[in-house]
């Protein structure tokens, strides 16, 4: 997604829900609530964490960050999708609890996007293609042969079942038309260690968590999974760059609100959260965990994307049968 040119209000997408004719006149006038669906600790929370503390600052109110796990971000969703849509609370949500969600559970206690009102991207992290080391694979051309001589494919792991690195690489194992078979983990430290330890032969991964077992030379990254290289691993191609043009997909995250909040504090909070993303101390600390800080050129155009990621995801899920009950 491209970057905001010019900081200028935008006029907020039609949402579904409750609306207000115009801001109050002043705002915000007490603190805000950020309802996160992660633990406090992970790399996700620290960077959501800094980012609150530098938007309450331009705000002059304090922002609290509401940590709600559990249900693959459901409890938080539907916390959020509840909540009154005045701009005293917001909901950090992830390719997952945002787009993968939405197909991969059957029910689900909201609607999305129609309960939300998408304000602007956050953070995008690409995903490391990794073999073990003692795989002779040294491409993906040579790893797409070999899953190919195989009548029984590859074996690859997983962070857990219906998880982005699970549907990464089923995104991955259908446009190369291969096979591949899925052994989930508990969480992606627990998925690289298995690779290093030789238990499967394949992972997509963040860089955080593949950077240590790749120093160790226990694992080989082969290529990442956005439109562009990454910093961390500048040697290593993109898998488009690799022979699968237009193949492109990162963990991105970002800020919505619930559905009905007024355009102009929607129009106020993209602002002021774009100059916050675009500031370099910021860009620094989101790098730090192999990410980087994007923001979208509106808040439709987040909308936008939103959908496009929703049925990008959603294609695979139909495809592969994945599904959480």
């Amino acid at each position: 997604m491209k970057g905001v040119r010019l900081l200028v209000p935008v006029i907020a997408i039609a949402c579904h829900g409750v609306a207000y004719s115009q801001a109050p006149s002043a705002y915000p006038t007490k603190p805000i609530r950020i309802i996160q669906p992660a633990p406090p600790g992970g790399a996700s929370d620290v960077i959501l964490r800094s980012v609150a503390q530098k938007l309450s600052a331009v705000l002059g109110q304090s922002i609290v960050v509401d940590n709600r796990p559990g249900a693959h971000g459901l409890i938080a969703n539907e916390l959020a999708a509840r909540s009154k849509p005045d701009g005293y609370t917001l909901l950090y949500g992830t390719v997952g609890t945002i787009a993968i969600n939405t197909s991969l559970y059957a029910k689900l206690p909201y609607r999305m996007p129609e309960d939300f009102s998408p304000i602007t991207q956050f953070a995008d992290q690409a995903n490391v293609v990794l073999v073990n080391a003692s795989l002779p694979a040294q491409s993906i051309a040579e790893l797409v042969r070999m899953a190919k001589s195989k009548p029984v494919g590859l074996t690859f792991a997983s962070a857990g079942s219906g998880s982005a690195t699970h549907l990464g690489a089923e995104m991955f194992r259908l446009r190369a038309e291969i096979e591949m078979n899925h052994v989930p983990y508990k969480g992606a430290a627990a998925a690289a260690a298995a690779l290093a330890g030789g238990e499967v032969q394949m992972l997509f991964v963040s860089p955080v968590t593949a950077l240590p077992f790749i120093r160790s030379g226990r694992i080989r990254p082969l290529a990442v999974t956005t439109s562009q290289r990454i910093p961390q691993l500048p040697e290593v191609p993109t898998v488009a760059e690799s022979g699968y043009p237009g193949f492109s997909y990162g963990a991105w995250s970002g800020i919505v609100a619930p559905a009905g909040i007024p355009s102009a504090i929607l129009d106020l909070l993209y602002a002021e959260l774009v100059k916050v993303l675009n500031s370099e101390d910021l860009r620094k600390i989101v790098s730090q965990d192999g990410a980087r800080a994007v923001w979208s050129d509106s808040p439709s155009a987040f909308a936008e994307f939103i959908r496009a990621q929703i049925a990008s995801w959603g294609a695979v899920i139909r495809k592969t049968g994945a599904r959480v009950e």
